[in-house]
């Protein structure tokens, strides 16, 4: 993060905004991937820590780019708010993903957690699909 922040001056606009963007989505679609390979293994959960150690190097960047993108309080608010409400969303669905593999007899948790990255490698698949729609032509 250090020296991610040394080069805000150079990576402050829309278009750095973009390919980050992506980098982190295709990182996590990246290690989702590997885990549906390797299943658990100890190269899995390396991957996946160190997946998720090179995201949280962008988080800040990140945040502070939406703050100076959207401009205006209320766009930032409406944003946070959003993103807050699809985290629970998130919960509630990934509940009610465990209970629906439960109650069809799908009991070893194992077996669960790789279902759920099947879904998440769809939902890593829409969300960078929605990143290029989102920016459409303005960030190439």
């Amino acid at each position: 993060m250090l020296i991610l922040a040394k080069f805000y001056s150079k990576i402050m606009n829309i278009k750095s905004f973009f390919y980050i963007t992506l980098l982190v989505e295709f990182t996590v679609l990246a290690f989702v991937c590997a885990f549906l390979v390797l299943n658990y293994s100890y190269m899995s959960a390396l991957m996946i820590y160190l997946g998720y150690q090179v995201t949280f190097i962008f988080g800040s960047y990140l945040v502070r780019m939406e703050t100076i993108a959207l401009k205006r309080t209320e766009f930032i608010s409406f944003a946070d708010i959003m993103k807050q409400k699809g985290y629970l969303v998130g919960l509630v669905i990934s509940y009610l993903f465990y209970k629906l593999l439960t109650y069809a007899g799908i009991v070893d948790k194992q077996t669960q957690v790789y279902d759920l990255h099947v879904g998440l490698f769809v939902l890593e698949i829409v969300i960078i699909l929605m990143i290029f729609r989102s920016f459409g032509k303005k960030s190439a």
